[in-house]
């Protein structure tokens, strides 16, 4: 199980859970938000849409909890970056010495737990990314944070000190 906080129509709500919870699921049952509607259950009808931070992401889909892909989804926000030459169209950055990439060096203090988990409505094979699902949720809790911390909205990945000061 996993405490989080969520904020929903303007109000705070301190929840306790499991973590292969989906987002939908935690909306109708455990808050009562009956908005979204339980459809295909494959993101395709479009029933299960919410509104967050400006995006619509199929709430059948999304889990509550954002835990795969955490590491990625910090090094997305903070520094992975792929520069091209505007000149020439090539990558500016060609290995790895010059392109960095997070690693468990970079982040010490999580404990990182392996759920089981079956979905057999994400795809035909029932197939999950370790990543690429949770990598967007963790990006965007980074560049929330550091909007709240400092008042500046960067919408351009990574997040450098650059960009906060320029935005």
């Amino acid at each position: 199980m996993n405490e989080i906080a969520l904020h929903v129509n303007g109000v705070l709500h301190l929840l306790t859970v499991d973590p292969r919870t989906s987002l939908l699921d935690l909306l109708r049952e455990r808050l009562g938000l009956t908005g979204s509607k339980k459809g295909c259950d494959h993101g395709q009808c479009g029933a299960c849409t919410v509104l967050i931070d400006g995006r619509r992401p199929n709430a059948c889909l999304a889990l509550a909890v954002a835990y795969d892909g955490m590491t990625m989804g910090l090094g997305m926000a903070l520094m992975e970056q792929t520069v091209v030459d505007a000149a020439q169209g090539g990558f500016v950055r060609r290995d790895l010495a010059q392109y960095h990439i997070a690693t468990c060096a970079d982040v010490q203090d999580v404990d990182a737990v392996w759920l089981e988990e079956t979905d057999p409505h994400l795809n035909p094979m029932g197939a999950k990314g370790i990543g690429e699902i949770g990598i967007t949720g963790t990006a965007a809790a980074i560049g929330n944070a550091v909007y709240h911390a400092t008042g500046r909205r960067v919408r351009d990945l990574p997040i450098t000190p650059a960009k906060l000061l320029t935005s």
